[in-house]
């Protein structure tokens, strides 16, 4: 994993499912379908030979590292929001708006 690349997307996934509880309403709220949310799932899980969900009957369960990772995709996913802020502050700026030191 050292010399792999992060997919961010696939976080974005993974915190989606966990904020609905179901992979069929995390489809629903990134506007993709059902299958493409489990795929993008088992290839995390895959990738970190890890299972963040236990599947029950009834549902999802959130497991331990799930609650891990969530833990730190959600400040990274702030940060991530902040980045896209800043973006459309500067983008918002007159073309001869500049900064010097």
């Amino acid at each position: 994993m050292m010399d792999q690349k992060v997919n961010w997307d696939d976080f974005r996934f993974l915190l989606s499912i966990f904020r609905t509880g179901a992979i069929s309403k995390a489809a629903k709220r990134l506007g993709v379908t059902h299958s493409t949310v489990s795929r993008r799932l088992a290839r995390l899980e895959g990738e970190y030979d890890t299972r963040f969900f236990k599947r029950l009957k009834d549902g999802l369960e959130p497991t331990e590292a799930c609650h891990e990772v969530v833990e730190l995709c959600s400040g990274i996913e702030a940060h991530v929001h902040g980045i896209q802020h800043v973006g459309h502050v500067v983008s918002a700026l007159p073309a001869s708006f500049f900064v010097t030191f």
